[in-house]
């Protein structure tokens, strides 16, 4: 496999962001007659000095993301922390790294901010994605909870 390239996202990425945000739930991220809604949401991401969204590059093409966002905090001797989310690398190029250079991406820059802890949420039901999170240096060692206010 050719070198994998991370940095930041662009507007010209959102359709490839698409593509790959399609193998995070099994179905498209958003219909098409809400491109232009999304095209506001990556501008404002993409704005965001706080805020990270990573795109993983192999061959030119996109194969990976990871969306790390910081946040400012009243506790830990107003120390913020980060959120990430939307970890997802495409089914055909897993297991070669890429999820880890995203996650190593991503702590790079919560340290760059001055987090003092990173965060994340996953569904039960994603085994290979946990064994990546613990083999990370992740602790298992809350319960999570959401709640939707909307349709996933």
């Amino acid at each position: 496999m050719d070198e994998v390239q991370i940095s930041r996202a662009r507007a010209s990425d959102l359709k490839a962001l698409h593509d790959i945000l399609f193998h995070l739930h099994g179905h498209p991220p958003w219909p098409e007659s809400r491109n232009a809604a999304a095209t506001s949401a990556l501008s404002s991401i993409l704005a965001d000095t706080r805020r990270a969204l990573l795109i993983a590059r192999v061959s030119g093409g996109v194969v990976g993301t990871i969306d790390v966002i910081v946040s400012p905090n009243l506790t830990r001797d107003v120390h913020p922390f980060a959120v990430i989310e939307n970890v997802v690398v495409v089914p055909t190029v897993r297991r070669r790294g890429i999820g880890r250079q995203l996650m190593e991406a991503a702590f790079d820059f919560a340290r760059s901010l001055g987090c003092y802890k990173v965060q994340l949420v996953s569904a039960n039901k994603r085994d290979a994605a946990h064994h990546l999170y613990d083999a990370m240096g992740f602790d298992a060692d809350v319960s999570g909870y959401r709640r939707y206010f909307c349709e996933p």
